[in-house]
């Protein structure tokens, strides 16, 4: 995809029902993101990238929990944003998932980066999933989210099999990284040189 970064508009909708679950109204949380309610309607039509990032902001404000875009990937599976989290065809493994996720990644989100997104790169036994967004300090918030939502849907699929080994995020760490040992069950190192899960 090319042009301006979008998103599939089935994001912004479960983001929008999961603040206003918490109590923020929806009202308010499309006007402070610019968003007219119609655009959310059909959940693989496109919306701005920008658009997103300051519902989520407006989400997290108004909802006055710090950590909303860790808590938005752990709890809304991909099928909840996505046809995509509905095919399951020939996946079996570890490997099946990323590849399956980096091969369709940008029919959800399109940040305007390398393709495919997701780098797979082997170390020493370990395989290195590490997401190659540009400027991806500029909103963290896209880091939490998806990881989050890799980490806990692969949890569920596989069970709970302790397969990740580390958590590699480039910005610093916030005042809820407790937030972090607790969704990721696996250390975390925070202002690393790539945003990373190992496996």
């Amino acid at each position: 995809m090319t042009g301006e970064p979008t998103i599939s508009a089935g994001v912004p909708r479960a983001l929008l029902e999961f603040a206003a679950a918490r109590g923020a109204p929806r009202r308010a949380l499309l006007q402070r993101a610019q968003l007219d309610a119609a655009a959310l309607e059909h959940q693989d039509d496109r919306i701005p990238l920008h658009k997103y990032v300051r519902l989520m902001r407006a989400a997290r404000e108004i909802c006055a929990d710090p950590a909303l875009a860790l808590h938005f990937g752990e709890a809304v599976e991909l099928g909840q944003i996505s046809i995509l989290g509905h095919i399951d065809h020939g996946i079996e493994t570890m490997a099946d998932v990323f590849a399956f996720i980096n091969h369709y990644m940008d029919l959800v989100i399109d940040t305007g980066g390398p393709s495919p997104r997701l780098l797979v790169e082997r170390h020493r036994g370990d395989v290195w999933i590490i997401d190659r967004r540009r400027s991806p300090n500029e909103t963290p918030e896209l880091t939490e989210s998806g990881f989050a939502r890799m980490v806990c849907g692969a949890r569920r699929f596989f069970g709970e099999k302790r397969l990740l080994k580390v958590v590699h995020v480039t910005h610093a760490p916030p005042d809820y990284r407790d937030e972090y040992d607790r969704i990721f069950q696996a250390p975390v190192v925070f202002e690393s040189h790539c945003n990373a899960l190992v496996y």
